[in-house]
């Protein structure tokens, strides 16, 4: 729907510069956007391609494609029968994809499903009235398909993986601070904590989904590490509350940021709760049963024991099973009325 939106747009749009121009701000995004599409749903790219050919019929916005290292980074990535449909519908992308690419754009040989006629772009003019210029040097963050963070500058188009100094420089981290490491052998961002600061480089340990905890070494403005993102929606309240019971039981153990499965266990039987009904709390805030937990994990555990609790005799605690698995995780999102005991 989203792209069958902004191929829509490009199309009501195509041929009037000073509109693209007024977007070129997004641009960042919707290229991401576009190029996420065409990494993960192949069937996709061809309209994918039409979507990019008009946008780089754009001078603006084919401008900072071409001037953004980290975009075609991401466009190189693709494989290579995908840059050549991509290629094929606009000469200024076939210069930016790989030989690989270009070679088999050449040839013809793709896919019968990647195969599209070439869309009619429109060359964008401008009428000289109502065009947005970028004021001075003014930095974007931006992120790419992985979750990596890069930064772009309207005014120069320049692009960069360090955070630039306008925007405060490379991150300063503490021993303590949660972290977000990426993790190559695994292909995702996994949840850490700082162990050691000298200089500019850090040292992080972090849990893999494996529930393996790792050990990197990175300086502070690497791209593979980045400030925890916390993804539970917790409200202000819970996250004060559950931050300093994690602390707690944090104490004293080897790797902050984590707490062993049996630490947390053992505390959640402090809850009360009837041991049936702790058990298929487990298993819905934990369904991988991981051996270590971080500050999310162990919040949806207090979460769903604060429902539990408020709920009280109104459980059906002596058939716990499934269905009511299936009931704790549709709790899961919502804030419950208050906070554990």
């Amino acid at each position: 729907a989203a792209l069958e939106m902004l191929r829509r747009g490009c199309v009501e749009c195509a041929g009037k510069e000073e509109l693209f121009q007024q977007e070129v701000e997004r641009a960042h995004q919707v290229f991401g956007f576009l190029l996420l599409v065409a990494k993960r749903i192949p069937g996709q790219v061809p309209a994918v391609a039409e979507v990019l050919s008009h946008l780089m019929s754009s001078s603006s916005w084919a401008t900072i494609l071409e001037g953004s290292h980290v975009l075609r980074e991401i466009l190189q990535e693709l494989p290579d029968e995908t840059q050549a449909v991509l290629g094929l519908q606009h000469e200024r992308v076939m210069a930016l994809i790989t030989e690989e690419g270009r070679g088999l754009a050449l040839t013809g040989n793709l896919p019968c499903t990647l195969k599209t006629p070439k869309a009619k772009a429109v060359s964008s003019t401008s009428s000289g009235r109502g065009q947005v210029r970028p004021s001075a040097d003014e930095w974007r963050e931006a992120r790419t398909t992985d979750g990596h963070s890069y930064y772009f500058n309207l005014r120069t188009r320049e692009s960069k993986w360090d955070r630039p100094k306008e925007l405060g420089g490379p991150h300063p981290y503490a021993v303590g601070d949660a972290v977000d490491i990426w993790s190559n052998s695994q292909k995702t961002w996994a949840r850490g904590t700082v162990e050691k600061v000298v200089g500019d480089l850090v040292t992080a340990s972090f849990l893999l989904p494996s529930s393996d905890l790792a050990q990197k070494e990175l300086p502070a403005r690497h791209r593979d590490m980045r400030p925890a993102v916390h993804s539970g929606n917790w409200s202000d309240q819970e996250r004060a509350a559950y931050t300093a019971l994690f602390e707690y039981l944090s104490a004293g153990e080897a790797h902050q940021g984590i707490l062993p499965a049996t630490k947390v266990d053992e505390f959640l039987a402090r809850s009360g709760l009837p041991a049936a009904l702790l058990q298929q709390i487990w298993a819905a805030a934990n369904p991988g049963n991981k051996k270590f937990l971080a500050f999310d994990d162990f919040a949806s555990c207090c979460r769903l024991v604060a429902h539990c609790q408020a709920l009280g005799h109104s459980l059906p605690v002596a058939g716990a099973d499934r269905g009511l698995r299936v009931n704790l995780r549709e709790c899961m999102p919502m804030v419950p009325p208050d906070l554990p005991k």
